[in-house]
């Protein structure tokens, strides 16, 4: 008799497509941390604003790339919001360069510092024109004393009402004319300080190798023998180191350090007009030597030199 004996059937597997979790993507990763990094230095102002702009743009791309990578694989791949936060930087520059700053720039205190030192230039041209050419730094009175320039281009800059009441035969301090330091017009000093203080900010460089030499002669445009854009005519000192606007005083460099005393402004430059009339701004990394240079105005530096250090 024979006997059955049951065996269990093999167990088949059914191999279906196994996937993995998806990864995260590494270049979404990349931008991430660069976007962060990039508006840190932003806030920090530590670089040109040319070259974050710059770096925004690669951030951009980068984030673009991964944002890209991660849809056509987007069973492997996840991290589409880092890659949008990537992006994001180069939205901001866009945004504040293309509708926000045009609707700030005029509150923007380097924007009206830039605009008051571009009218002094003028001032000061128009004077020289109706003067032959000279312009002097000081302002000698008949009894020996004397008044800052500033007083005598008042009626250049709007304020001929304020340039009559000066005695001008009357030392700066004298009885009626100290009288007058608190009627300071506020273009000679920044917006977060007092125009009433009678502190101005705005010098002209006196002293040796400089264009006003010991600042009581009359200069003449013809001392001028390099080009006139690479000869500094005037310079904005720290708000701790202003002068009274119409005492003849302004700012000395120093042997030691030429730039002390002056105003470090955002992106670490300073703010100087040549005797071109142009506003420019000089990075703060510029060679001390060049800036002797530029200060001299018979030196003869090239037109070309560059200012910072090699």
């Amino acid at each position: 008799m024979e006997q059955s004996i049951d065996t269990p059937e093999k167990k088949r597997v059914d191999i279906t497509k196994v996937t993995s979790s998806p990864r995260t993507s590494v270049l979404a990763v990349t931008g991430l941390v660069m976007a962060f990094f990039l508006m840190a230095l932003f806030f920090l102002e530590a670089l040109n604003p040319l070259f974050l702009f710059l770096i925004a743009i690669f951030c951009f791309l980068v984030g673009l790339v991964a944002l890209v990578r991660i849809w056509r694989n987007r069973e492997t791949l996840r991290g589409s919001l880092w890659a949008i936060v990537a992006m994001g930087p180069f939205l901001f520059f866009v945004l504040l360069t293309g509708f926000i700053a045009p609707n700030i720039m005029s509150s923007d205190p380097e924007f009206n510092t830039r605009n008051d030192m571009l009218q002094f230039a003028t001032a000061i041209e128009s004077y020289k024109v109706d003067k032959g050419g000279h312009f002097p730094s000081v302002h000698q009175t008949p009894q020996g004393g004397a008044l800052s320039w500033r007083v005598q281009i008042l009626p250049k800059i709007g304020c001929q009402h304020i340039y009559e009441e000066f005695h001008l035969d009357e030392d700066w301090d004298s009885e009626h004319n100290r009288e007058l330091i608190s009627r300071m017009p506020s273009l000679f000093c920044t917006p977060e300080m007092d125009s009433a203080e009678g502190k101005a900010v705005f010098c002209l460089p006196v002293g040796p190798g400089t264009l006003f030499g010991e600042g009581k002669e009359r200069i003449h445009e013809s001392v001028i023998t390099d080009y006139p854009a690479k000869t500094i005519l005037m310079i904005e000192v720290a708000p701790e180191n202003a002068v009274i606007w119409t005492k003849p005083e302004d700012w000395t460099p120093r042997a030691d350090d030429p730039f002390s005393g002056l105003r470090c402004r955002r992106w670490r430059h300073y703010l100087v007009v040549y005797t071109d009339q142009e506003v420019a701004t000089l990075p703060k990394k510029t060679d001390p030597e060049i800036f002797r240079q530029l200060l001299n105005p018979n030196d003869g530096l090239p037109e070309t030199t560059s200012t910072e250090k090699p």
